[in-house]
């Protein structure tokens, strides 16, 4: 994704927007989730640093989070 957005030269809100758009099967519905959560809390992810964390926090495993900081 950051490949695609360099090179079309994606502004930051339209980044989030887009990848929102091409998620499916279980990230759609981690995503959803996560937009309802801060629905609730009146929050609201426009960042795409933001979106990438939220997954990271949800799909890397711990051994691959460990070998990123060694």
């Amino acid at each position: 994704m950051e490949c695609y957005f360099d090179w079309y030269g994606f502004p930051e809100v339209a980044r989030v927007l887009f990848a929102r758009r091409k998620f499916i099967g279980s990230a759609r519905i981690y995503w959803d989730s996560i937009v309802r959560d801060y629905i609730r809390r009146r929050v609201v992810i426009e960042s795409w640093e933001e979106m990438k964390e939220k997954f990271k926090e949800k799909y890397l495993s711990e051994y691959y989070k460990n070998r990123l900081l060694n």
